[in-house]
């Protein structure tokens, strides 16, 4: 209750949080970044087990198998995963403007962790 009466878009989960950055440029020449922050509610790795099929009035549905609930302990790199999402209502979207180093020491970060090569 308290977290309702203080601060009413604190989510009450307490989940992991995906974060996607986009960096544009539009027709005028000027960059801008929208921040897209959605809260998970679990993180799973996908069930290898095909999904299951039942009949519904004659229609088929398939029913996927849960997956493996992830953990800190057992995240491996180049797996894949699957995020279960909260109530979108709590998505957070931010778009500012940016200026060409701000764009440009991103990028280079992402060299950094990339083989390949752009340019902007």
């Amino acid at each position: 209750m308290k977290r309702i009466e203080t601060d009413a878009t604190v989510t009450p989960f307490r989940g992991p949080t995906i974060i996607l950055r986009t960096l544009y440029k539009n027709m005028s020449d000027q960059w801008f970044e929208s921040v897209l922050e959605q809260e998970l509610s679990e993180i799973e790795k996908p069930s290898k087990k095909p999904a299951k099929e039942i009949d519904v009035d004659g229609k088929k549905l398939k029913i996927r198998n849960p997956g493996v609930r992830v953990t800190n302990k057992n995240i491996k790199e180049g797996d894949n995963y699957e995020g279960l999402m909260i109530n979108p209502c709590y998505s957070i979207l931010s778009r500012r403007m940016v200026d060409y180093d701000y764009v440009s020491k991103i990028l280079d970060d992402c060299r950094i962790h990339s083989d390949s090569s752009w340019s902007i």
